[in-house]
């Protein structure tokens, strides 16, 4: 007699990804050595610089700066990308855009505006020569970009490539991955629907041998199905 076995329950929506955190954990660490690796070793600019800069160091220096530029950055943004999809699609367009400008747009002016001018002035102020309000709005622009000064390059890259995914999402519609859910909810009836309903639990039981396997769905969540073999 074929027995029906209960499925394990879907995973939550919105778990976190605790391997991703540890990954970004590590690059998070490595950003930091690598910018202490150019205060101390002088393979790089940065706003300040001391160390021995002697042959060696800057050797070690250039290799580590080298390594990590090959792709811990990169991996940041491949992180970050890797979780657009599902923002754009919980938020829709108009929320998207502005939780994005938010969170990245108010804190790459804060820096390019207020902190980078003050740490390059304060750093040089006995070459500058002139009073800050007099060298900011005039002589500070002339050497800095206006937006994306220094080390938040990365979050107006990342702000820039959000804009741009939105944008493509607005003019060419939903994903091309909307065909093989709306087949699999074809084919296992109760599943998510269109109006946006949390996929249940699903109690399958099929004839076969094995005993687990996970189908994708809808927004990163999974519904489990499980067989038993017929004891015949």
């Amino acid at each position: 007699m074929e027995k029906q076995a209960v499925s394990a329950p879907p995973a939550r929506a919105g778990a976190r990804l605790f391997f991703v955190d540890n990954i970004r954990v590590l690059l998070t660490i490595l950003v930091i050595l690598h910018h202490l690796m150019i205060t101390y070793a002088g393979t790089g600019d940065w706003y300040y610089n001391e160390g021995r800069e002697d042959i060696v160091s800057t050797a070690l220096g250039g290799w580590f700066c080298a390594t990590n530029q090959a792709y811990f950055m990169g991996l940041f943004l491949l992180i970050s990308a890797y979780f657009i999809p599902g923002s754009y699609d919980r938020k829709g367009a108009g929320r998207f855009v502005r939780d994005r400008l938010i969170r990245l747009g108010i804190p790459l002016a804060i820096y390019s505006w207020v902190i980078s001018p003050v740490f390059v002035y304060l750093l040089h102020a006995d070459e500058i020569g002139m009073p800050f309000w007099q060298y900011f709005p005039v002589e500070y622009f002339r050497h800095a970009p206006l937006i994306g000064a220094g080390p938040l390059w990365f979050v107006e890259v990342l702000l820039i490539f959000s804009l741009a995914y939105a944008a493509v999402r607005l003019l060419f519609g939903s994903r091309e991955a909307a065909a093989p859910r709306a087949a699999a909810s074809e084919s296992f009836p109760g599943t998510e629907s269109e109006a946006g309903l949390r996929p249940a639990a699903h109690r399958v039981s099929l004839r076969g041998r094995g005993r687990y396997v996970t189908l994708p769905h809808e927004h990163s969540r999974w519904v489990s199905i499980e067989w038993v073999a017929d004891p015949e």
